[in-house]
């Protein structure tokens, strides 16, 4: 999330590409959701390495453990010609895709607040990412004029702990479809309204939904 807050940042990218990005990048997850759509256990618990099509086990056979890993960050280095072309759309569009790992400087966004740092799982790798990406959504909502925030997949709400305390006028709606994170969030909510810490509007609880959105 930092990586992808500080380009935009950095370059100044206009909302319109931002836009055509992000519809680009959903559509490729979209396209090759049973191979990335599940935890790595899952992987191989479920079976899933049987929908691997024969033709791409055929095109990627005699291959190094070295060289697999490589044609994954670098498929433009091998013969494409050779493989089928759901393989090819797949790593080729992938690393078309891929942000730049370089961690590039932004403007100075402020202090984390001192009564998230007393949430579980607040990591300092956790306060950077979340800081950052909030500043962000809040510069992109003002100058968009708009006065709502979605978050899907919201997870624990990070995010909206941290848009409620540095843009507090901005509405926000989490939806979350795993029940036991949305649980977690709302428990991290009660957790938050009690702390000590907390100021009266860090201590305004946060609508989170319950909800699964398919594609």
């Amino acid at each position: 999330m930092s990586i992808m807050a500080d380009s935009l940042y950095e370059h100044r990218i206009e909302l319109n590409e931002a836009k055509a990005y992000l519809s680009r990048a959903s559509d490729y997850l979209h396209r090759h959701k049973c191979f990335h759509n599940a935890p790595v256990m899952s992987f191989f618990t479920l079976q899933l390495d049987s929908q691997v099509p024969d033709t791409w086990v055929k095109a990627l056979d005699g291959l190094s453990l070295h060289e697999l890993t490589d044609i994954v960050v670098n498929p433009s280095q091998y013969d494409a010609s050779t493989w089928p072309p759901r393989l090819a759309a797949l790593l080729l569009d992938g690393a078309a895709l891929r942000a730049s790992r370089t961690a590039l400087s932004m403007p100075d966004v402020g202090e984390f607040p001192i009564s998230l740092h007393q949430l579980k799982g607040s990591t300092r790798k956790k306060r950077h990412e979340s800081l950052r990406l909030a500043q962000l959504i809040a510069d992109l909502a003002e100058n968009e004029q708009c006065d709502t925030v979605v978050d899907v997949g919201a997870g624990s709400c990070y995010l909206g702990q941290i848009l409620r305390c540095i843009k507090p006028d901005l509405n926000y709606v989490g939806i979350e479809g795993n029940q036991s994170i949305h649980a977690g969030a709302e428990q991290r909510n009660q957790q938050l309204a009690r702390s000590k810490h907390a100021t009266p509007t860090e201590r305004k609880q946060l609508k989170v939904l319950n909800a699964r959105l398919e594609l």
